[in-house]
């Protein structure tokens, strides 16, 4: 990896999925305090405490209402994208401080993105600039003969013969890419409903009964974030040996089933000693199972199953959907956890394994194949209903002639 390109790929981290995960993780750190400032305030105001169903209801809106400028930035980023290239503390005292520190990495990407070239891949098909594709590549890749990635890049652009950037409605209706509408949909758009974000609520607990104090416990969760970040960059090296259709449907499955033994061993939390060790690392082992696959391999799949004309549809609609339930999510799950305690997690071990099963059954490799080639894998799930009818036409015609002679 040249310095250009890890310098792009750490600001485009740190001004999104950084900030994303920033948000979700240190969103609990002040939870007690936030809480208590809803409470004071309501006081102050109205003479008298709210109930726990309000501050609930607060709490979660709060949690939540960061998610709607993410869907802002979702529904505009199809037409930016195209129109104009790819640039676009924890304690009581200091909690609005830690809150408010999500602006830094976005004003650290909006001061250095203009100095990185656009998109390779957007430049010649999108803009017809060869010779600025050329340059890009070589600046973000350092100096070497990329001729092969050149001519994959043709290639697709023949096959778009012109095609202009597509709606999300074209993407919903178009039959020609409905099974990998399909795959967007259920595979990165539902990301949500891995449960992520609800093994980290319950993390601090879990935690805790194992024994550690809240000092010591904070720590631990920093490790598990930690362990994300870690398993994440090695799934960058399996990703390319392995392949992304082994490690999805792999990693699904690891995760249900730690989902499913987590919901055992927290039911039955109190009931031994050694129990809430049993919970602590299979938040571990989930957490981990989460890395090497979805976090790693989901980002990047909307741009190898969809050609040009479509990727900034898919990214808008992936992100639109996600941020959608993401506010829901926030919204809800603190009543859900009220009502169903650890038993919440049986809806997100369903969608990992449903998950597990579709990957293994429908979607197909990309490791070392072109996009064109991909093309044609998906292209046998979507004509294939129309294979069968004109197969079955070909046969009645067969009939016919031979009822003739």
């Amino acid at each position: 990896m040249s310095y250009n390109l890890f310098l792009l790929a750490f600001v485009l981290g740190i001004g999104g999925a950084f900030q994303y995960g920033l948000q979700i993780s240190i969103i609990n750190s002040p939870a007690e305090y936030i809480q208590n400032f809803i409470r004071e305030t309501w006081l102050k105001r109205y003479g008298s405490s709210p109930s726990e169903e309000i501050i609930t209801l607060m709490w979660s809106f709060i949690v939540s209402v960061y998610t709607i400028g993410g869907l802002l930035g979702s529904i505009s980023v199809r037409y930016l994208s195209v129109t104009f290239g790819r640039e676009v503390l924890g304690v009581e005292a200091l909690w609005p401080v830690l809150m408010a520190s999500n602006a830094v990495p976005a004003l650290i990407q909006l001061l250095t993105l203009p100095f990185f070239p656009d998109s390779p891949r957007y430049l010649l098909i999108d803009k017809k600039d060869k010779e600025g594709c050329i340059k890009a590549v070589k600046q973000l890749w350092g100096d070497g003969d990329y001729m092969a990635e050149v001519d994959d890049m043709t290639a697709e652009q023949e096959a778009i013969r012109g095609e202009k950037s597509k709606s999300v409605c074209d993407l919903i209706r178009d039959k020609s890419v409905r099974w990998q509408f399909i795959t967007l949909f259920l595979v990165c758009s539902c990301m949500q409903l891995i449960g992520v974000n609800v093994v980290y609520f319950y993390a601090y607990n879990v935690f805790l009964k194992a024994g550690l104090s809240p000092a010591q416990t904070r720590y631990v969760s920093l490790g598990v974030g930690i362990t994300e970040i870690l398993t994440t960059a090695l799934c960058g090296f399996l990703v390319d040996r392995a392949g992304r259709k082994a490690l999805l449907w792999k990693t699904y499955t690891a995760m249900a089933l730690a989902l499913g033994l987590l919901t055992v061993t927290l039911a039955l939390q109190d009931s031994f000693s050694w129990i809430p060790y049993c919970s602590a690392a299979l938040i571990f082992i989930f957490i981990m199972s989460f890395g090497l696959g979805p976090a790693g391999v989901l980002c990047p799949l909307p741009t190898e199953i969809f050609i040009q004309s479509y990727r900034p549809a898919a990214y808008a609609f992936n992100g639109a959907s996600n941020w959608i339930q993401l506010f829901f999510l926030g919204l809800l799950f603190p009543f859900i956890v009220e009502g169903l305690g650890s038993f919440s997690f049986i809806i997100f071990l369903a969608y990992c394994l449903s998950m597990a099963i579709f990957v293994y059954l429908v979607v197909p490799e990309t490791k070392g194949k072109t996009m064109l080639q991909i093309m044609q894998e998906f292209n046998r799930l979507n004509y294939r209903v129309k294979k069968g009818q004109a197969a079955l036409q070909q046969n009645n015609c067969s009939l016919t002639t031979v009822t003739r002679l």
